[in-house]
């Protein structure tokens, strides 16, 4: 990727965006060829002034945020003729979200959809960060100098170019390398008389941002490649495979067990659910490990690669979108794949739990019991509830290291849909400095997620006579807080762990489409970088929106409250050893 810097064509189509209170001025003035147009966010129209100008809906003012202008950006790229044009996206939320996380969300949005390389100029930005009119639109286009403009070149999904260009006398350039799909490095590099490692001028201070909004871009495709898939496609070993050539191309460190290796680490609870399906289930074990690690995280994602139900078998319908039942286990390979480039300063282990849940000779029976990997026995009642089993061996696993955090993502429960809709995520944290953080996290992210009690009143119903535990809960209601409670039954008290049940805004549209979001993807790499930089006070307050929810239970430990700081036991114990979708069709019963 190389970024220079220069002018932008002034020629070039415009896309502006438009706030839903300024609609009806634009009406007004006679610009709106489609009297439908409300600027919901993703809506766009045409419109002539001066030449052609595209005006992409941002949605009210008051309610800006990254995932709204992402919207923006990506629609508005989808539609754009030629390869060049002039965009005022970031500026117009630069006052809400600031200069540099709206260049993030717009760089994103763009180079998710661009169809082939395309030049855009981001106008009304300065070079101090902040918009050069915050308060004002018209229809003639941004305010502010032209010596403003930034220009980006988005390549296509086959080329790995990006090439971002400012104006002003003063400034130098810069070479980004390494944010291709067969890099595995970023360094940047000034090329102007006064500069030896960074650039000055207009674009100099976005270089960040737009480095960030580009790996933010290949995660989420990333993600969303593999979840929509098919799952002829897709088997655990398939998705073992291809987590193996990211590593190696990445730099991380990468080890595929295959059945004799789970036999050995005694992780009877994956190796019991995979068991009906020809394809035998696999355990990706990604790690990144900075020489400079200030603390270590474990992300395990469930990786249901189809989930049948089992002999508790799904209907036809409920089963037709299963293969979006690895979300989780995508957005944390995708999380992982851009690791290295980020040059974040944590430890990170992902852990992939992979299996395909299917009717045959060997399939797990309801009241079966199995054994994960830490000597704990799980009584299985439904064969549909396999998320939670499968996790739960890949849990036992990841504490065994004693990080400072544990924090896994799944398409769990249906009843999560239920309760929050299917545009937002739940969490379910024992932990609440954790939890905090992963909702801020979501908020700085732009994906929307709400907090569930950690309610442990509800324990009862996931125990058993037959062993420590029971996969169902034999209630009809509160089953999305049951199963976090069984998750966390194998996460020591002592290591933070939060739950993030994404089975709503995982996918969105109908089992026919390409609905795969990648949702998930941005929060855990905030989490990360907030973990990297202790941006995040797990004491403030939880004011943006979605970044609230319902207190944990009264029974929360008072212990249980510090979430992710680095310099604590756990750190300790890590580097000094440690002890032996869419509404009609449901990701699951449960």
């Amino acid at each position: 990727m190389d970024v220079a810097m220069g002018g932008g064509r002034k020629d070039a189509p415009e896309v502006r965006g438009v706030f839903t209170e300024e609609v009806e001025s634009l009406r007004l003035a006679g610009l709106l060829r489609w009297e439908g147009f409300t600027a919901e966010p993703g809506s766009t129209t045409p419109a002539e002034d001066k030449g052609p100008v595209l005006l992409a809906g941002l949605g009210p003012r008051a309610e800006s945020d990254p995932e709204r202008l992402r919207a923006a950006a990506s629609a508005a790229a989808a539609l754009v003729p030629g390869d060049t044009v002039r965009v005022d996206l970031a500026s117009r939320t630069a006052d809400r979200l600031g200069a540099a996380e709206s260049v993030r969300a717009v760089v994103a949005g763009l180079a998710l959809t661009a169809r082939s390389a395309l030049t855009v100029t981001l106008t009304g930005l300065t070079a101090d960060r902040t918009p050069a009119d915050p308060g004002e639109h018209t229809t003639t286009g941004p305010a502010g100098p032209e010596t403003d403009a930034i220009t980006i070149q988005v390549s296509g999904p086959e080329t790995d170019a990006i090439t971002i260009q400012g104006s002003g006398p003063e400034t130098d350039a810069i070479t980004i390398q390494g944010s291709g799909p067969e890099t595995d490095a970023i360094t940047i590099q000034g090329s102007g008389p006064e500069s030896d490692t960074a650039a000055t001028g207009p674009a100099a201070p976005y270089s960040d941002a737009v480095t960030a909004g580009l790996l933010d871009a290949e995660a989420l495709a990333l993600a969303r490649e593999l979840v929509n898939r098919p799952p002829s496609e897709l088997v655990p070993d398939d998705l073992a495979s291809i987590a193996r050539d990211v590593a190696t191309r990445e730099g991380l460190a990468v080890r595929i067990l295959d059945e004799r290796d789970l036999h050995e680490l005694g992780m009877g609870a994956l190796l019991g659910m995979g068991a009906g399906s020809p394809h035998p289930p696999r355990l990706v074990d990604l790690r990144y490990e900075p020489p400079d690690a200030r603390c270590s995280i474990t992300l395990v994602g469930k990786g249901i690669t189809f989930d049948s139900g089992g002999l508790s078998l799904k209907s036809p319908a409920a089963m037709m979108g299963m293969r979006s039942d690895m979300a989780g286990a995508a957005v944390v390979l995708a999380v992982m794949s851009v690791l290295a480039r980020r040059g974040l300063p944590v430890a990170v282990r992902g852990l992939l739990p992979l299996a395909e849940n299917m009717i045959g000779p060997n399939a797990v029976r309801p009241g079966d019991v199995l054994r994960a990997c830490d000597g704990r026995r799980i009584q299985v009642l439904d064969t549909d509830f396999e998320g939670r089993v499968t996790l739960a061996d890949a849990l036992a696993l990841a504490a065994r290291e004693r990080p400072d955090a544990i924090v896994d993502v799944a398409t769990l429960t249906y009843q999560i849909v239920t309760a929050l809709g299917p545009e937002i995520g739940g969490v379910l944290g024992r932990d609440r400095g954790l939890t905090r953080q992963v909702l801020q996290a979501g908020a700085l992210a732009g994906e929307p997620l709400w907090a569930l009690p950690w309610a442990r009143r509800y324990r009862g119903q996931i125990t058993s006579s037959y062993a420590e535990v029971r996969n169902f809960p034999e209630a009809d209601t509160g089953r999305a807080i049951t199963a976090a409670l069984l998750l966390g039954e194998f996460v020591p008290e002592d290591i933070p762990f939060a739950h993030l049940d994404i089975s709503g805004p995982a996918w969105r549209g109908p089992a026919s489409g390409h609905g795969a979001t990648g949702f998930g993807v941005l929060t855990l790499t905030r989490l990360l970088e907030s973990a990297a930089t202790r941006e995040v006070d797990p004491d403030t307050p939880l004011e943006a929106d979605g970044a609230r929810g319902l207190e944990p239970d009264t029974t929360l430990q008072p212990d249980s409250t510090r979430g992710l700081e680095p310099g604590t036991a756990a750190s300790a114990r890590r580097r000094h050893g440690h002890p032996a979708g869419d509404a009609a069709i449901p990701p699951d019963r449960t």
